[in-house]
């Protein structure tokens, strides 16, 4: 393992543990910054994946093809089972005085709970597995460090859509 690759590894742990973390906490719902998440991860995913050489097979396009399929399921899911409460007057004034603020006035707070959390969780399992299984087998694709990436970008977008769409939000312009 290189070091850019232990660079890459470690940035996908840190971001693991962030969003797990971030599955318990009441979260201002501004759709804008929704989907920033994983725009960010999907660039970071493919810019990680044209820097890698990989002999992919058709075995590598279904099993990348199943884990999307998981991301998107888990993500669905994770969006049908979050939990939405009126926004405070702190989460109201720390986003309008935030510089990543968006500007939009925040009226609704969401997190998804220990439900929300442990649905992450299996997510993460299954992917272990797959990465390990599909590196022994010699199936590079699943095992490449930008798939990390790019399946929590599915995972991300997908919640978004659901909570967006739950919330009576469109998909709105990223800004």
């Amino acid at each position: 393992m290189n070091s850019m690759n232990f660079f890459q590894l470690l940035l996908a742990l840190a971001i693991i543990v962030w969003i797990c973390s971030r599955q318990l906490m009441w979260r201002p719902m501004d759709p804008a910054r929704f989907w920033r998440g994983p725009l960010i991860f999907t660039v970071i995913g493919l810019a990680s994946l044209s820097d890698t050489t990989l002999h992919i097979t058709t075995v590598d396009l279904g099993l990348v093809v199943i884990e999307l399929l998981l991301a998107a399921g888990a993500g669905a899911a994770m969006g049908r089972l979050a939990h939405f409460r009126p926004a405070t007057d702190q989460t109201r004034r720390r986003a309008a005085t935030s510089r990543r603020g968006t500007g939009a006035d925040i009226t609704t707070e969401t997190r998804t709970g220990w439900i929300g959390l442990a649905l992450w969780i299996a997510l993460i399992a299954v992917r272990i597995v797959l990465d390990v299984g599909s590196h022994r087998l010699g199936y590079e694709l699943v095992s490449a460090t930008g798939m990390i990436f790019i399946v929590v970008a599915v995972n991300r977008a997908v919640r978004a859509l659901v909570i967006s769409a739950r919330l009576g939000h469109g998909v709105p312009a990223i800004v």
